[in-house]
């Protein structure tokens, strides 16, 4: 599930609980091999502010060979904060794992920015289906 290069999902769908476990995964994969933990920072969608978000997506693991950042609720997000967002994903590093939380695959048709580097999973029916 997880390569050596920067990973960029988008889960998608209203299957909250296959949603977290499908991030669970995710943590394991990200950490085996290190007695340390995984660097893992959650930012709500509503509440995030892009310049953190992407301060900590080019931010290098402190504690792992990879860091894992999750946004949740991606829809909240500020059009402005998903546009600067969508600029700088082609740029990530490649210790960078990052999730996009939706409850439909919207974001893509939005942000075409998104389209040729996000991998998307569908956990249950997409909003509006």
């Amino acid at each position: 599930m997880v390569s050596q290069n920067p990973t960029i999902f988008l889960f998608a769908g209203n299957d909250s609980y296959s949603k977290d476990k499908a991030v669970e995964k995710l943590k394991a994969d990200l950490s085996k091999g290190s007695s340390e933990g995984l660097d893992y920072k959650i930012f709500r969608g509503a509440e995030a502010e892009a310049g953190e978000i992407i301060s900590n997506l080019r931010t290098k693991p402190l504690f792992s060979e990879r860091h894992l950042v999750l946004i949740k609720d991606i829809d909240a997000m500020a059009k402005d904060g998903i546009r600067l967002l969508a600029g700088v994903i082609k740029d990530l590093p490649k210790t960078t794992c990052l999730v996009l939380e939706s409850k439909d695959d919207s974001v893509l048709d939005k942000y075409p920015e998104f389209n040729d580097r996000v991998s998307v999973k569908v956990f249950g029916e997409l909003k509006g289906q």
